[in-house]
């Protein structure tokens, strides 16, 4: 069956930024992306394309609707194609059409891009912008290592959620650690302690990719060297080698009831000296209290500013217009070393 609108009504809105399309073969991460993007365009006039492969439809189903611009609050033009599994490959001629001319078309993935996808590959052709993150892939070691081959022939820019969600505490330990004094208690570091939110979340399922991505990254930059990995429930414990240093990684979940799931509050290091660093999250005013301390002395505290992804739509700048950094390449080498457990 084959439901199908016109395109009266669905005039281009003068001021149209970009063509966002977001594809997904699950209802919650439909309604994840959504929410995740919502404040973006309510600042950015674009035009969105949701597409949902539904399996419920046994038949051949092919549906177009459109969400009036007034009905959602906002000043973009929404359609929905819905279609069955054995549909898939006409949706793109479906899109086309519907398509604004001379922009921008940013796509975003909302299952496991390094899967072989036909749908996909069709979709990026028309793309100038690929977004995409982790939660669907069942092996992390896996997806990591094929990330990185996907990225030496990928033509387009692109994007990890995950990656991006972690931007913020990248930014406040880059300036915790700037100058050479700071940065030279990192290569002193013999333990490291991550803790993030824990929570039932209906959208996301893998609670520990942002603890992981961001412990990635320091691995990645400081050169540290894998050497073990251990479960023990939800807390996970990784092993390297600091230079000569033997150097402990503890990603420990625990309940914070007004965080979303996943999100990290706390980042502390303690060095062979016994110095102290720790960061934490101050919700509220957005922004992160930094505390230093040896075993005589304890520094005044400061605090940095922090750029949350979830709050307002500065942040979403990273997903569609910041370029990837090699960092991200550098994270993902690491990752693709340590065997994660498999999802």
């Amino acid at each position: 069956m084959e439901v199908d609108i016109t395109m009266k009504g669905f005039e281009t809105i003068k001021g149209y930024l970009f063509n966002l399309i977001i594809y997904t073969d699950e209802q919650r991460r439909s309604e994840y992306f959504h929410n995740l993007v919502h404040a973006f365009i309510e600042k950015y006039p674009c035009r969105v394309i949701f597409i949902r492969i539904d399996d419920t439809f046994k038949g051949d189903h092919l549906e177009t609707s459109r969400v009036d611009s007034a009905a959602v609050g906002t000043p973009c033009d929404q359609l929905v194609i819905t279609a069955s599994p054995s549909q898939v490959d006409r949706v793109p001629v479906m899109i086309l059409p519907r398509l604004v001319p001379d922009l921008p078309i940013y796509l975003v993935w909302g299952q496991n891009p390094t899967s072989e996808n036909t749908i996909l590959m069709q979709l990026k052709s028309l793309s100038s912008r690929l977004v995409y993150d982790s939660e669907c892939a069942k092996d992390l070691q896996d997806f990591s290592k094929k990330m990185l081959s996907m990225i030496e022939k990928m033509k387009i820019d692109y994007m990890d959620v995950d990656w991006a969600e972690i931007s913020g505490w990248r930014d406040v330990i880059t300036q915790t650690f700037l100058s050479a004094e700071k940065f030279a208690l990192l290569k002193r570091c013999k333990h490291l302690l991550i803790k993030f939110n824990k929570v039932d979340d209906q959208f996301i399922k893998h609670f520990a990719t942002e603890a992981i991505y961001l412990q990635g990254w320091l691995a990645g930059q400081l050169g540290w060297e894998y050497q073990s990995i251990k479960y023990d429930d939800d807390t996970i414990t990784i092993h390297y080698k600091n230079g000569e240093i033997d150097l402990e990684v503890v990603l420990q979940p625990q309940e914070r009831p007004t965080l979303i799931q996943g999100k990290i509050f706390e980042v502390e290091w303690a060095t062979v000296e016994n110095l102290s660093v720790t960061l934490s999250l101050a919700e509220i005013q957005s922004k992160v209290m930094v505390y230093i301390s040896t075993p005589e002395k304890c520094n005044l505290p400061f605090s940095l500013p922090f750029s949350d992804i979830q709050k307002g739509f500065n942040a979403m700048k990273e997903i569609f217009y910041f370029r990837t950094s090699d960092h991200y390449c550098n994270m993902l080498r690491v990752l693709s070393t340590i065997p994660w457990m498999k999802k």
